[in-house]
């Protein structure tokens, strides 16, 4: 038989051994070619005389082998599949997660700025409150002020024919005073109840 005169595919230096050459058919029966003494002459750069018999000892190899059994090669490109799809897995995660930091930051850039909106919010209602206890108090100071009158006016009327008359005057604009007083108690528990609703909100938050 002639030496082949092909060049190898993968390595023209690599030996002819039972090791190698079995390997190489593993590798051709993995991807579902059938192993010949052409292609291993050509990839070996060796004689027939030389592959023929490690094909032939390859072949009852394989035929006194388990056909469950998985050879190297096919270990080795699962393991390499596996490891693949493992970095796939990795690198889809880890995008994941910075896409969801992102996610949570901005949704606490988003809480912070609605807190700062409602200490805005409860700074001027607490403002109106405050303005609305000195209005009220203010009234409630003319009240008195004005009932200390109407008792004075009530003395000195007694001692007129007018003075029926004008205590009822009098008595008629303390309702009204008293009216208005009421008006402003009930803003400003209206403002309280604002206040409370907007306490509970942020301390929710």
């Amino acid at each position: 038989m002639t030496k082949s005169t092909g060049k190898s595919e993968a390595s023209p230096h690599t030996a002819a051994t039972p090791e190698n050459v079995f390997r190489y058919c593993d590798q051709l029966a993995a991807l579902g070619i059938t192993p010949t003494y052409q292609k291993l002459t050509v990839q070996f750069n060796a004689s027939n005389d030389t592959v023929g018999p490690l094909l032939k000892a390859w072949k009852e190899a394989r035929a006194s082998a388990n056909p469950w059994q998985m050879s190297d090669a096919l270990k080795e490109m699962f393991a390499e599949a596996q490891e693949t799809m493992w970095q796939a897995v990795c690198q889809l995660a880890q995008s994941k997660l910075i896409y969801e930091m992102h996610s949570l930051h901005n949704d606490l850039k988003e809480c912070q700025s609605k807190l700062l909106a409602g200490d805005e919010v409860i700074t001027n209602l607490q403002r109106e409150l405050e303005a609305a206890k000195a209005e009220a108090k203010k009234s409630a100071e003319d009240c008195l002020a004005q009932a200390s009158d109407l008792h004075l006016a009530q003395e000195k009327l007694e001692q007129t024919t007018h003075a029926n008359q004008q205590i009822a005057e009098l008595k008629l604009e303390l309702q009204s005073t008293q009216v208005k007083l009421h008006s402003k108690e009930l803003e400003v528990e209206k403002l309280l109840g604002k206040i409370e609703g907007l306490l509970a909100a942020r301390g929710a938050v």
